[in-house]
């Protein structure tokens, strides 16, 4: 059991790039994610910013706008990314889904950890823009409306200015009260999809300055800020390398492959010998009977 006041404890993707499957992967402790390639590794990670705020058009390399996001991870009205996490002791989820155009991301959250039956009823899931909230309450949960990334970011990182949001921060926010996340989202993106630029890390400072009045303090020893650079620099490196671990791991997929190959026709081949071997013996048996039986004609042939 983690004893830490706010944290991801699982993230679950609902009839997404994988048509019909619900596939969940647990965040509470040390999390190891492995495959081939093309196996959707790096399409999962890419989830992970947007439960900070992260804009959803940013998580597609090579893609431009939301569309080609929701085409990708929410391509039906019965997908759903959802994050489970834990406030204090109490489980929240964040749940994104499709607008009913099918053209931008909607979120959700929900004042109760995840539960199968909340989206799914028999074997049919739960439509999301006519159905989900109506399902949700018939449950005993609360499933809020339906709000726009801009909404849900301030209300996750307890930034919020409209008067109408925050109780749901106070509910439903990554963070305690009296303290914000402004602009998390860019660190955590940084971390999983681009570098993190001077720019981001001056703009989270800025606001934590901002918060705190003006008095920033920085309790870490130079000695643990030199273990985190190394640390940082150790991460780089190794997925510099990732792309050469894959072609690695395939490479050892084809060895495999080719030793069980080899196995199986050594095995056939001592079979063969084994069998010819046996023959062998016959065919001697037989000649050796032959030269017997001649031995034995030619001593009694009278001459």
């Amino acid at each position: 059991m983690r004893d830490d006041d706010f944290h991801l404890e699982r993230i679950i993707l609902i009839d997404s790039y994988r048509e019909g499957d619900i596939v969940e992967v647990r965040l509470d402790g040390h999390v190891n994610i492995n495959g081939f390639n093309a196996a959707g590794k790096t399409t999962l990670l890419r989830t992970i910013p947007l439960f900070y705020g992260e804009a959803a058009a940013r998580m597609l390399k090579g893609e431009q706008g939301k569309k080609a996001f929701t085409d990708h991870y929410l391509p039906r009205t019965t997908s759903y990314i959802v994050f489970e996490y834990v406030r204090r002791g109490q489980p929240c989820m964040a749940v994104l889904h499709s607008n009913t155009s099918g053209e931008s991301v909607q979120y959700r959250f929900m004042d109760t950890g995840y539960r199968k039956d909340l989206f799914v009823v028999g074997q049919a899931i739960v439509e999301s823009n006519t159905q989900l909230l109506r399902h949700v309450e018939k449950q005993g949960a609360q499933c809020t409306r339906a709000f726009s990334r801009a909404e849900y970011r301030s209300i996750i990182q307890n930034d919020v200015d409209k008067r109408e949001l925050r109780s749901l921060a106070s509910q439903f926010a990554f963070v305690g009260a009296g303290s914000r996340l402004s602009h998390i989202d860019r660190i955590v993106t940084g971390m999983f999809v681009r570098a993190t630029t001077f720019r981001d890390l001056r703009q989270i400072i800025v606001a934590s300055i901002d918060q705190n009045e003006g008095q920033l303090e920085i309790r870490a020893q130079r000695d643990q800020m030199d273990v985190w650079i190394r640390d940082h620099d150790a991460y780089v490196e190794v997925m510099r390398e990732s792309n050469r671990v894959e072609g690695l791991l395939e490479a050892n997929k084809r060895r495999q492959s080719a030793l069980a190959s080899l196995s199986l026709v050594k095995g056939q081949l001592l079979a063969l010998q084994r069998m010819r071997s046996a023959q062998l013996e016959v065919v001697t048996g037989e000649l050796k009977a032959l030269e017997e039986q001649g031995h034995r004609t030619r001593m009694t042939w009278p001459f």
